[in-house]
Formats: C-alpha cells, structure tokens, sequence
C-alpha cells in the first residue's frame, strides 16, 4: 500500500520492509512528532483554528489517497504532525 502512496503529500518513503527473525519490519522516514505529542505540548486543549487545520489536511490526505485505491480507517498511530514556519502540517 505504501508503494502506491509514494508522492502523496504528508506520506513517508519506505526505505526497506521485510522479515528480520520473527517479527515483520518497515524502515520509513520520521515525518515528525505524533498528533499526541502536538496535543500535550499546546496543554491537551487544541484550538478551534488547529482543529480547523487538522481537518482540513485530513480532508486532503482522504482524497490524496482514494484515487490510488488504498482506502481504510486511519489510526492515531498512523497520524504524525510537524511544525514548519508557524504552519502545521499533517503526515499521515
């Protein structure tokens, strides 16, 4: 599903995915903090304007991916957020 996803905004690359021993792993590129870190370092209150952004950028993620035929339910550990210049962008 990745592979389909490359290019998308707000995706991370794979580098590597496969077996090591037992346990199945992936290698991908750390977008930044989770939505979690984001939500206790603004005090566990988000405002309606970060609200407004989240969704908006979920939106686009949405639409970003349906084409591509990868469609499902997002998790939180699948959300990652980033800070850039004031602005907050969201990696899923």
């Amino acid at each position: 599903m990745y592979r389909e996803l490359s290019g998308c905004v707000g995706v991370g690359r794979v580098h590597h995915y496969g077996t090591y021993g037992s346990s199945n792993v992936m290698v991908m590129d750390l977008l930044g903090a989770s939505l979690e870190d984001l939500f206790t370092r603004c005090g566990r209150r988000f405002s309606l304007k970060t609200t407004l952004k989240l969704a908006d950028q979920l939106l686009e993620r949405v639409d970003a991916v349906r084409p591509r035929g990868a469609t499902g339910t997002l998790t939180r550990q699948q959300i990652d957020i980033e800070d850039r210049d004031r602005d907050t962008l969201c990696f899923v």
